[in-house]
């Protein structure tokens, strides 16, 4: 869990925030590899390993007064760990990045929807609350214009544990974004 001071520094200010499920390093380096693949025959720019994430509610601008509110929200309740299967592989160019996704999974779902009731209970809004959630990751950034978007099934599942998930600070520059873990949360049954 984050510190309280740190939370509250520049508290007139705002934080980009997020939750997210975050892989264990050995997963984010297997993933990175793809990317890294990927970039090599389709070009862009590949996720680096400590940037690798699947979010699972952006709030976008959240007043960094609120920040220590935010943090110590309980773990969403009664979902127990369980195993997403990495299985598809596709881009989109709209905003030309390639991207790995799941198949459904009902214990993501459940994940997703709990935070975001839990969210609005407590009186904080994710961004875009209309838009149907797609599960993915983002492996390459900025592919060249008029790549054919494209969605294939691998043809092995990549299984990622998922035994916690992340409140995450997010901050954007020129070299990429960098991002700050707020706190975490155990899945628990």
């Amino acid at each position: 869990m984050a510190t309280e001071s740190a939370l509250q520094r520049n508290e007139g200010a705002s934080t980009r925030v997020f939750f997210a499920l975050w892989p264990e390093p050995a997963l984010a380096e297997k993933l990175t590899g793809i990317a890294g693949e990927l970039s090599a025959s389709l070009g862009g720019k590949p996720t680096r390993a400590e940037t690798v994430h699947l979010t699972l509610a952006f709030l976008g601008d959240v007043p960094n007064a609120r920040l220590p509110e935010l943090a110590t929200l309980p773990p969403v309740g009664a979902i127990a760990p369980f195993v997403l299967a990495l299985d598809r592989l596709g881009s989109w160019q709209h905003n030309r990045l390639a991207w790995m996704g799941c198949s459904e999974s009902p214990p993501l779902m459940n994940l997703v929807l709990g935070l975001r009731r839990q969210l609005g209970e407590a009186g904080f809004a994710i961004r875009d609350p209309d838009r149907p959630f797609f599960p993915h990751l983002t492996l390459v950034r900025k592919l060249p214009a008029g790549l054919a978007a494209s969605v294939r099934h691998l043809p092995q599942d990549i299984d990622w544990p998922c035994r916690e998930y992340r409140l995450v600070a997010s901050t954007l520059s020129a070299a990429g974004s960098s991002y700050r873990t707020l706190a975490r949360y155990r899945l628990s049954a």
